[in-house]
């Protein structure tokens, strides 16, 4: 009994004390304590409560860290976007069945972004060399196509903006974590980087 007594006064000198201190410092008894505490300063035996000889502490709280702001992709002047934010791991070519696209490395998960503004045609996994696929129709008979996703976030017919969250990054043909991109134009095979802003 004796000890929470103690405890309780300890308390109420703390709170008295708090409110003559600036805001963002704390007092604490060094009782009440009951694990070390980051950044203390130990104040000088002048600055002691009166009707307790210990040594008073104070603790500086910083302001939480603000989420950063989300950053919009910058599009090129036609207006397409990058889909995810890795760089180019193996580039378009024309002649290879298999590389008429760029594979992008990313991280598992990542977000991948409609590279435009668009509607999807197909969202689902039926054509097994590209895993789980979303291809997005653009105006002037443009397609994109997105292959090897974790995830898939859209469904056919649904009208999506460039930049939107249309699948996530999974594991492309040698399992390593990468984003296979395509764009067709009038059903041909074009090279994705000649859509994209430059980097």
């Amino acid at each position: 009994m004796a000890q929470q007594s103690t405890q309780r006064h300890l308390a109420q000198q703390a709170r008295t004390a708090v409110s003559s201190v600036a805001p963002q410092t704390v007092v604490v008894p060094a009782a009440m304590r009951r694990q070390p505490v980051p950044e203390t300063v130990v104040v000088p035996a002048s600055a002691r409560v009166a009707d307790n000889e210990e040594i008073i502490e104070t603790v500086r709280f910083d302001p939480p860290v603000a989420k950063p702001a989300v950053r919009k992709p910058v599009a090129s002047a036609s207006g397409w976007i990058w889909p995810t934010s890795g760089d180019v791991a193996r580039g378009y070519q024309a002649n290879v069945v298999n590389r008429q696209g760029v594979d992008i490395t990313a991280k598992r998960g990542e977000a991948v972004l409609a590279a435009a503004d668009g509607k999807v045609v197909y969202s689902g996994q039926d054509l097994a060399s590209h895993g789980k696929l979303v291809i997005l129709k653009h105006k002037n008979n443009v397609l994109s196509a997105y292959s090897y996703a974790q995830e898939l976030y859209v469904q056919e017919d649904e009208l999506v903006k460039a930049g939107d969250a249309i699948a996530s990054v999974g594991d492309g043909e040698e399992r390593s974590s990468i984003l296979h991109f395509e764009i067709r134009k009038n059903g041909n095979p074009v090279d994705p980087l000649t859509y994209l802003p430059k980097r």
